[in-house]
């Protein structure tokens, strides 16, 4: 069954390889693993810019997408999805850190620029609309001295692994809201949710 919500399609941004799968710009991909342990996904279909899985969770149909990209080519992975499922930009949410969310923060919003995350910034291009869902993951600006380039390929701290649990959860609760209910309900229930502090 079809989403209620018109979303099917839930793609993580992140960095392909091990050595990324525990660091800030790969949190995504934490919310997809999360989501898919709430529902009953098959095994993992590759092709040669992204993979798939296809599941069931809370009775409706969801596939979550992972771009095997490095974060800055994220675009590729995507639109060759989308054109391989038949898909549109708008059966879509993109999920994806953000420097400019203090850490914990989760907001969901409509089109609007990049705002310098260079995967979405990527799929904007490939895609040539700016029309798509996101859901945005705070992980906070690195400390003062430090490159951005190289905080967001660090790991999180340990007292940053002590919240992850709470964030992720939210995350996947707010992806159901979404794909159920669409796109104004989620905003009015996580982007006002006294809860962010975590």
């Amino acid at each position: 069954m079809m989403s209620s919500g018109g979303i099917s399609r839930i793609v993580g941004l992140g960095n392909y390889g091990a050595k990324y799968a525990q660091t800030r710009h790969n949190i995504a991909w934490l919310v997809l693993v999360a989501l898919e342990a709430r529902g009953t996904f098959g095994g993992e279909r590759r092709k040669s810019l992204y993979g798939i899985r296809e599941g069931n969770i809370a009775g409706m149909s969801l596939t979550t997408v992972r771009p095997y990209t490095y974060m800055n080519s994220s675009g590729d992975g995507v639109r060759a999805m989308l054109r391989d499922t038949k898909g549109s930009p708008d059966s879509m949410v993109i999920v994806h850190d953000d420097l400019d969310l203090p850490f914990g923060r989760l907001r969901i919003r409509l089109g609007g620029s990049s705002g310098g995350q260079r995967g979405v910034q990527s799929v904007i291009e490939r895609l040539g609309t700016k029309e798509f869902i996101r859901i945005r993951l705070g992980i906070g600006r690195p400390p003062s001295g430090m490159d951005p380039v190289e905080y967001v390929l660090d790991t999180f701290t340990e007292t940053e692994w002590q919240k992850i649990p709470a964030l992720l959860e939210r995350a996947v609760d707010s992806i159901i809201v979404l794909a159920q209910d669409g796109l104004e309900t989620a905003m009015n229930q996580f982007n006002r949710d006294v809860r962010q502090e975590v």
